[in-house]
């Protein structure tokens, strides 16, 4: 209720006041008629009040009165009987006309799948065929390491490091570092080289185009020495913790038989 019914109140008591001054200062005839006007006020007052409770106290049509509880992150969304996602439900405690009130949770539960920790592998059976000498002429400033070979069952990884030198795997004269789901090689055409995979591929980095060409940073190759670790991990990595836990091997280059003042005789021709 509000300003409606209170002017109407109002209103109907200055009338009142109004028809009983009247009533006092009329005759009998007088007064009757002012009793029939009091009584029809009275019944439009009435016809005037009721429905106008009646539609203040009434809620608007589908518009749910009790509130209902939703946590919060939740999304509420109120579906008329009538629409399909209802319709295609249990709608059997559903009468025409009634509206279904349907929660969908907005709330994400995001649960972090980690990989295993890469760690070394138990078996750290390899066997490998690499030489211990490469020989080249004293003047060259290259070596060529020869084809290797390395088998195992596990993921290898293996390290190549020379102090004063730099490998060049795959193709020869670019950086061929590659980074794949299930093959790292990093370093190339530095003094650390590490190859992480399967043990097909890792040798076949090693020996395409000849072998792993071994360039020296200052003066000749002749001389130094490279080393090679091998190691067994339980997944790809190329992590130089590792290198220092594998089974290592050095092969050293040495020049050949001919030095810098080797003379050559003169050959007569006849």
């Amino acid at each position: 209720m509000g300003g409606p019914f209170i002017a109407l109140t109002e209103g109907a008591d200055r009338l009142w006041h109004s028809l009983q001054q009247a009533y006092l200062n009329r005759g009998r005839r007088s007064r009757w008629i002012v009793r029939i006007a009091s009584l029809a006020v009275a019944v439009l007052a009435v016809t005037q009040l009721i429905p106008t409770l009646a539609e203040e106290s009434t809620p608007p049509p589908n518009e749910s009165v009790a509130a209902a509880e939703v946590n919060q992150g939740d999304s509420v969304v109120v579906l008329s009987a009538s629409d399909d996602l209802a319709s295609n439900g249990d709608n059997s405690a559903v009468s025409s006309g009634q509206d279904t009130q349907v929660t969908y949770s907005t709330l994400e539960t995001e649960t972090a799948l980690q990989a295993p920790p890469i760690v070394l592998s138990s078996n750290q059976s390899i066997s490998s065929r690499i030489p211990a000498v490469i020989k080249v002429d004293p003047r060259s400033v290259t070596a060529l390491l020869p084809s290797i070979a390395v088998a195992g069952e596990e993921t290898l990884l293996l390290c190549i490091r020379g102090e004063g030198l730099r490998f060049d795997g795959s193709s020869k004269g670019f950086v061929d570092d590659v980074v794949e789901e299930d093959f790292i090689a990093d370093g190339d055409l530095t003094g650390s080289l590490r190859i992480s995979g399967g043990y097909d591929r890792v040798v076949a980095y090693l020996n395409s185009e000849g072998g792993l060409r071994i360039w020296s940073n200052n003066g000749v190759v002749a001389g130094k020495a490279l080393s090679i670790s091998a190691v067994a991990l339980t997944g790809v990595s190329v992590e130089p913790d590792f290198c220092g836990q594998g089974r290592s091997q050095y092969v050293e280059v040495r020049a050949i038989g001919l030095g810098m003042n080797t003379k050559k005789g003169g050959v007569r021709l006849n």
